[in-house]
């Protein structure tokens, strides 16, 4: 059968899915000085044909989220993958109580503005994101802010 024609299927990610994830985001020039096969359990994968092709993260404060390293292999993109990565973490967000996601981005406005996000400005983050090592250590200054409400209570 051809795989083209084979939708990822999205699952929660496994420590042993550590250097896949890894490969990606190295791949993606995305942050991994905070990550470790022991701290994926926020992170959500879509598989293809037993590979891993996409994921992104989930960082959980209280009722805020933080999503982080959305990445989608290059063979994988512009299929809708990534919208469905973040349709995925949104909902699992909702489940777990979350209200609002934030992210921080480099270049990807245009793609979370079509998802519903809001840029916002840095004073408007709350303190659990502004604490974050994302946020104070592996982001840059010039990174746009970006905010979703989920609409939860």
């Amino acid at each position: 059968m051809n795989s083209s024609l084979i939708l990822p299927v999205l699952r929660d990610s496994r420590a042993a899915d550590w250097n896949d994830v890894r490969r990606l985001l190295d791949d993606a020039e995305l942050p991994i000085d905070d990550l470790g096969p022991d701290l994926l359990e926020r992170f959500l994968i879509a598989e293809l044909d037993d590979e891993v092709v996409g994921l992104v993260g989930l960082e959980v404060y209280d009722t805020t989220g933080l999503l982080r390293s959305l990445v989608v292999a290059k063979k994988s993109r512009s299929s809708g993958l990534g919208k469905k990565l973040v349709g995925g973490l949104e909902a699992a967000a909702q489940a777990a109580g979350i209200r609002d996601l934030w992210l921080l981005t480099i270049d990807a406005e245009k793609f979370f503005a079509r998802q519903g996000y809001d840029i916002v400005t840095r004073d408007a983050v709350p303190d659990s994101i502004r604490l974050s090592e994302e946020f104070t250590n592996l982001c840059p200054d010039s990174a746009f802010l970006m905010m979703k409400d989920l609409g939860g209570n």
